[in-house]
C-alpha cells in the first residue's frame, strides 16, 4: 500500500505542477461562459439583422397574405413556367404556388426555391398558410376568431412532486438541462482522464521507464497508482472549476445588479408572450430546491466509479501496445458503451427518465456513470440508485481485476503483435 501511495503521489504532482494543467484549470472557467455566450450573441445578432425573405406568389387560393418580419409577398399572375423562368433571373427567395383549394382538405401547394432551404424556413411558411386556412374554416363555420379564442383557452399544468416529505414544484424542462449538463460531463471526465492514462502507460513503456519502475513494484501497484494518482488530478481539476464558475457567476450577477437584470428580463419576455410576474422567481425556486448537495456527491461518485471502471481498460490497452496507432482496434469496444450512454441520454433518458430504457442504461456497469446522472435531477427511487451504485463498484472491481492480469504482462512485452487472442492468453495465464 506505501508503494501504490507513492506512485499515486507522483502522478498527481507531476500532472498539477504542468503549466497545461493550470492553464486549462484557469481558462476553462472563462472559456465555457465566453463561447456560450458569443454564441448567444451571435443568434441574437443574426435575429436582430436577417432580413425578410422575398416570395413570389400566385395565388389562384386568395388567400390574405400579409408580410411578416419572415417573409415579403408579392403577388404576381401568368402560366407557371413563364414566372418559374421570370423566377429564376430574379433575386427572390422562392415561388408560391397556391392553387384553387378545398379549406378543409388543402393540397397542392408548392414552393420553388433556387436552393435546398433550411426546415426552420419551411416550417414557418408552413405555419402561416396554416394560420389563413383556419381562419377560412372559421367563416366557412360562421364562427369568429374571438369567439374561436375564447371556446380554445390555454392550460397551464403545475408541476408537483408529492413525497413523503411533504410537496415541491418541479420544473421538466430544468430538469432535463441539468441532467443533460451532468451527464456530458462525465463522459467528458471519463474519456479525457481515461486516455490520459492510456497515453501515459504507453510512454512510459515505450521509454523503458515502466521496466525500471516494476522492478521496484509489482505492475498491478504501479496500475492503480496510475489510475488513482490522476482520478485525484480530475476530482481536484472539476472542484477548482466549480469554485471559480460559483464565483465569476455570483460577481457577474453582483455587477451588473440582479434585481435590475431580472425586472428587465421579466419586461422583455413579457413584450414577447404574456408571463406571470413571478415567472422569474419560480425558476430561481426550482433550481434552488434542486437537491444540489446529493447530486453532486452522486457525480463524484460516478464520476469515480466510471473513471476507475474505464480508466483500467485504457491502461490494459496502453500497456498491451508500442504505439497510440496501435490503440484503434482496442479502443473502440471500449469507448462503445459510452457512446451508446451518451446517445441514449439524449434518445430516450432525458426524454422517458422512468422508463425501461432509461432504467437498464442507468444500472447497466458500462453505461451507468452517464446514463443515472443524467436521471438524477427526475427524482431516481432510491431502490435504483443503490442497485444501480452497487453493481458500478462490482464492475470497476471486475475491469480492474481483468486489467491487471493484462497489465502485469502487457508493461515488459514490447515488439510483439498484439491481438485479443494474444490478450485473452494474457488474462488467463497463471501467476
Amino acid at each position: 500500500m506505501k508503494k501504490i501511495s507513492l506512485i499515486i503521489q507522483q502522478e498527481f504532482l507531476k500532472r498539477v505542477r504542468k503549466k497545461s494543467f493550470l492553464l486549462l484549470t484557469i481558462l476553462v472557467p472563462l472559456i465555457f461562459p465566453a463561447i456560450i455566450g458569443g454564441i448567444t450573441f451571435l443568434g441574437v445578432r443574426e435575429t436582430e439583422t436577417a432580413k425578410p425573405e422575398n416570395i413570389q406568389v400566385r395565388n389562384e387560393g386568395k388567400i390574405a397574405l400579409e408580410n411578416s418580419s419572415h417573409f415579403i409577398f408579392t403577388e404576381t399572375e401568368g402560366d407557371v413556367s413563364d414566372l418559374k423562368n421570370d423566377f429564376l433571373k430574379s433575386d427572390d427567395f422562392g415561388l408560391l404556388v397556391i392553387p384553387s383549394f378545398d379549406p378543409d382538405n388543402p393540397q397542392g401547394f408548392v414552393l420553388y426555391t433556387k436552393q435546398n432551404q433550411p426546415p426552420e424556413k419551411i416550417s414557418q411558411l408552413e405555419g402561416l398558410l396554416k394560420s389563413k386556412i383556419h381562419d377560412l374554416q372559421l367563416v366557412r363555420a360562421k364562427i369568429d376568431k374571438a369567439t374561436m379564442d375564447r371556446l380554445n383557452p390555454p392550460v397551464n399544468i403545475q408541476q408537483v412532486s408529492l413525497t413523503e416529505q411533504g410537496e415541491k414544484e418541479s420544473n421538466a424542462l430544468l430538469s432535463m438541462v441539468f441532467g443533460g449538463i451532468l451527464g456530458i460531463l462525465i463522459y467528458m471526465f471519463i474519456m479525457a482522464y481515461g486516455t490520459q492514462i492510456m497515453l501515459g502507460v504507453i510512454e512510459e513503456k515505450t521509454s523503458r521507464v515502466a521496466e525500471i519502475i516494476v522492478s521496484s513494484v509489482k505492475p498491478f501497484e504501479l496500475m492503480m497508482g496510475k489510475i488513482i494518482g490522476i482520478a485525484l488530478v480530475g476530482i481536484l481539476q472539476f472542484g477548482i472549476w466549480m469554485v471559480l464558475i460559483s464565483a465569476l457567476s455570483a460577481a457577474a450577477i453582483n455587477y451588473f445588479g440582479a434585481g435590475e437584470a431580472a425586472k428587465q428580463g421579466i419586461e422583455m419576455t413579457q413584450k414577447v408572450k404574456e408571463v406571470p410576474q413571478n415567472e422569474a422567481a419560480k425558476v430561481v425556486e426550482q433550481i434552488q430546491q434542486l437537491p444540489a448537495l446529493k447530486m453532486g456527491l452522486l457525480f463524484i461518485f460516478y464520476f469515480l466509479g466510471g473513471y476507475l471502471f474505464y480508466a483500467s481498460l485504457f491502461a490494459a490497452v496502453g500497456s498491451a501496445v508500442d504505439s497510440v496507432q496501435e490503440t484503434q482496434q482496442f479502443q473502440l469496444p471500449i469507448t462503445m458503451p459510452l457512446l451508446l450512454a451518451y446517445i441514449g441520454l439524449y434518445s430516450f433518458i432525458l426524454r422517458n427518465p422512468h422508463g425501461d430504457i432509461s432504467f437498464w442504461l442507468s444500472v447497466i456497469p458500462l453505461t451507468s456513470p452517464v446514463a443515472m446522472v443524467g436521471r438524477l435531477p427526475f427524482d431516481v427511487p432510491l431502490w435504483e440508485l443503490w442497485l444501480s451504485m452497487t453493481l458500478l463498484v462490482f464492475g470497476f472491481i471486475f475491469t480492474v481485476w481483468i486489467a491487471g492480469r493484462i497489465y502485469r504482462i502487457g508493461i515488459l512485452t514490447s515488439g510483439a503483435k498484439v491481438n485479443y487472442r494474444i490478450l485473452l492468453k494474457w488474462l488467463l495465464m497463471k501467476e
